[in-house]
């Protein structure tokens, strides 16, 4: 039986003892495989993808038509929203990297290469090459220049600042650099209050800390998207959300995080 393919089994070979009821066992169990994928990564809209980047899909796709990037690159995929949210206007192409094994922050997962894969098959889109692997060893063979660049890997200062440095230079002088979680996490939004360079942040979805050369495009965000903070508010701004979560959880350990981001 091993040496035939299934074309080459006959009438007989179906009734014989070795097939009547291990093939059809087998063929039974990949149907229900195959039904049990179809349910777990079904979905109606690219919204039932879990994630904390839902608030941010317009002002991505409002990015992609104002910037018509050649090459964006989307440094920590986890199931894929922000990079689907990023290919969706089908303009140049998003490369996704990620190790696909999950983090000290995000917890530590198992099948989350093959959800994501099975989302972006879902969506039909055809403009993402995903690679699974470590930021640092890609960047040593990378050499295409970046028009969007969205970091959103592991989220202590040192691990955002050296994502940030270690991929920025392959950004153009007219490209955006994105950083998520500058509300959600202080040292994150640490290392973004320190970019000396023109910059935005939305408040909503964790927070999405905009960075680029142009002060001028940083304004035409503001006027397309009036609810996001310029530099000048962005400090206040953070000061304020950490006091407003320390009374929500009535302790200190916030503050002393926030005072420790400060100072250091």
């Amino acid at each position: 039986f091993k040496q035939k393919t299934a074309y080459e089994i006959s009438t007989r070979d179906w009734s014989s003892d070795v097939c009547s009821s291990d093939l059809w066992i087998h063929f039974f169990q990949l149907y229900l495989v195959f039904i049990a994928s179809s349910l777990k990564y079904s979905m109606d809209t690219i919204f039932d993808i879990p994630s904390t980047w839902h608030g941010h899909r317009d002002f991505a796709h409002w990015l992609v038509q104002r910037l018509n990037p050649q090459v964006t690159v989307d440094l920590g995929v986890d199931l894929g929203f922000s990079m689907f949210s990023l290919a969706e206007k089908n303009t140049g192409h998003v490369w996704g990297i990620d190790t696909f094994e999950g983090d000290d922050h995000e917890g530590h997962k198992q099948g989350t290469y093959e959800q994501c894969m099975a989302y972006k098959d879902a969506l039909g889109l055809n403009n993402i090459t995903v690679l699974k692997d470590t930021f640092e060893h890609v960047a040593e063979t990378w050499r295409r220049p970046i028009d969007i660049l969205h970091v959103d890997g592991f989220h202590t200062y040192e691990a955002v600042k050296s994502d940030f440095m270690l991929w920025a230079k392959f950004v153009k002088d007219d490209g955006v650099v994105l950083l998520h979680d500058t509300v959600s996490f202080f040292d994150v939004a640490k290392f973004f209050e320190e970019i000396n360079l023109p910059k935005i942040m939305f408040r909503e979805s964790a927070g999405l800390g905009v960075v680029c050369m142009d002060a001028n495009f940083i304004q035409e965000i503001k006027d397309a998207f009036p609810h996001a903070i310029r530099r000048e508010d962005i400090e206040d701004t953070i000061l304020k959300i950490k006091q407003d979560a320390d009374r929500a959880r009535g302790g200190t350990i916030g503050s002393a995080m926030f005072k420790r981001a400060q100072t250091e």
